[in-house]
């Protein structure tokens, strides 16, 4: 069996939207073009494709460890990222700075190079915790569409699984809403 007939037998593990979901491997392939945002974990390929404006990068070379983790938390989620809620998942022993929690977002930015600050995929917010108190947070903005291909479900045999073809466009016809 080719390649491509076992991988379009296969389900992917994605979020959508900030939405666990798992998707036939064409079905994801679609709605990865149809999004603003979409990310290949799988192959540390990004692209993006928002109001005439598109490009794609490989994400660690740029973005590095702790700015692609912020980047990954946001992304897989649908509220808000606080700087607590970073601070919880790295299980960090001390309180994340201000400073640190910007520039960890500014270098996840990178990728997008002079594309238009409110363009981008995430924006700074502040969001009340549990006790009434503003905390720094960025969130997906919530006008467009992202979509995270993280990689095979569960229940596959191991197979080797040829990740460029995310980097083709589909066919016009295919990808229309």
């Amino acid at each position: 069996m080719s390649n491509h007939k076992r991988e379009t037998n296969l389900t992917l593990k994605c979020c959508e939207n900030g939405s666990r979901v798992i998707q036939p491997f064409d079905t994801a392939y679609e709605r990865f073009w149809r999004s603003n945002y979409a990310w290949l974990v799988p192959a540390d390929w990004y692209k993006y494709d928002v109001e005439g404006h598109s490009g794609s990068k490989y994400v660690y070379p740029v973005a590095k460890t702790a700015a692609l983790r912020l980047g990954f938390l946001i992304h897989t989620r649908k509220e808000p990222l606080t700087i607590d809620d970073l601070e919880a998942a790295d299980e960090m022993t001390h309180e994340l700075t201000m400073d640190a929690f910007v520039t960890r977002a500014y270098r996840f930015n990178r990728l997008f190079g002079k594309l238009p600050k409110e363009l981008r995929p995430f924006q700074y917010a502040e969001i009340l915790n549990d006790m009434g108190i503003p905390r720094a947070a960025y969130r997906v903005n919530p006008e467009r569409t992202y979509f995270v291909v993280l990689g095979v479900a569960s229940g596959h045999p191991q197979v080797d699984i040829d990740w460029s073809r995310f980097r083709q466009p589909p066919k016009a016809s295919s990808v229309s809403p």
